[in-house]
């Protein structure tokens, strides 16, 4: 159907076709996404001002727009390639089709102390998956299919998947000053050291996936329909420890040729490798000073990544790259502080 949908078009076209063009083309029987969402969820206070949440969360995303080279050539000798293209005096012919599909299933936990006495806490930890054949439309990680013949080939672990999510908030009024535990009386040292509250934010997550890839397709293959080209994986590439130097076990992955010097299509798969994940704890420390009735001036204090602990950025993915496995680059913060002044009134 898509070949018709083009090549009908092409030959019906009232327009001049000039050669060595590159066209953007829609599916005519194109279905609008639709997405299903279901959740269940049970919730028990196991102490006074202390309660304890389980959820199920699940959804499931179909129709999603995707692209691909409809007028790219398949594998074959490289000397051939536009001649094999089934329209060969043009160039890339997008072809922005609804084929993508994508579902989600997580498992949320979420220990919750309301605020009493002084102390709010909140805890919570997920654990996800996120499967779909494309990659985010407007997010990193892409590529293209490495076979648009055989798009369930694409299916894999999303980009943007995390598996492991740990986030924990604590908001403390420290016990000193007047009506407090300590020191509970007035005067010049309540307006000091009383009043003060301590907050602090802690995420600590797995990383995102990414995919292993082989350059040059269309000099190699003959072929300029594919997208992602992977290597073949020949045992596990994950290691138990992972360095800036070493992030994944490169051995693990081969160049998909021959013995004869012919490439094929590896076998890796798409997404099957994760970054470096994220810790992260942030603090803050606050105090208002009241001024009459209705003014005050607070004080702030706050830092962000207190551990100063970085995030290593992606690897680099390109078997034939020297730098191959290694990552670069970080995609945190460094350590930062701030003070505030603030007035209300």
């Amino acid at each position: 159907r898509h070949t018709r949908l083009v090549s009908d078009w092409s030959s019906t076209c009232a327009l001049p076709i000039s050669q060595n063009l590159n066209w953007n083309v829609w599916d005519t029987g194109y279905k609008a996404p639709t997405i299903y969402q279901w959740n269940a969820a049970i919730q028990r206070e196991i102490f006074p001002n202390l309660a304890l949440t389980i959820a199920y969360v699940g959804s499931s995303s179909n129709y999603l727009l995707d692209s691909y080279n409809w007028n790219g050539s398949y594998i074959g000798p490289p000397a051939t390639e536009r001649q094999r293209r089934k329209i060969p005096t043009w160039n890339n012919i997008s072809f922005y089709s609804p084929f993508g599909q994508s579902n989600y299933h997580g498992l949320d936990l979420q220990l919750e102390r309301r605020y009493a006495s002084g102390l709010y806490f909140s805890a919570a930890y997920t654990w996800s998956h996120s499967i779909d054949n494309i990659p985010e439309q407007f997010g990193p990680g892409g590529g293209g299919l490495m076979d648009f013949t055989n798009i369930d080939l694409n299916r894999g672990n999303s980009n943007f998947d995390v598996r492991h999510r740990f986030i924990a908030s604590t908001a403390y009024e420290l016990p000193i000053g007047k009506g407090k535990r300590w020191m509970n009386r007035g005067g010049i040292l309540n307006a000091i050291l009383g009043g003060w509250e301590l907050s602090n934010l802690l995420a600590m997550q797995t990383g995102n996936y990414f995919t292993v890839t082989v350059p040059n397709a269309v000099n190699r293959l003959g072929a300029t329909g594919i997208g992602n080209w992977w290597p073949d994986r020949i045992r596990d590439p994950r290691l138990s420890e992972r360095t800036s130097n070493r992030w994944f076990d490169t051995s693990a992955f081969a160049s998909p040729i021959t013995p004869q010097g012919v490439w094929y299509l590896g076998n890796a798969g798409r997404a099957i490798l994760n970054e470096d994940g994220l810790f992260n704890l942030d603090m803050g420390l606050k105090k208002s000073f009241p001024i009459g009735e209705s003014r005050r001036i607070q004080v702030r204090w706050e830092t962000f990544n207190l551990t100063n602990t970085p995030t290593l950025g992606t690897p680099t993915t390109n078997i034939e790259s020297p730098d191959f496995g290694t990552v670069r680059a970080t995609t945190s913060i460094p350590r930062q502080m701030q003070f505030a002044l603030r007035f209300e009134f």
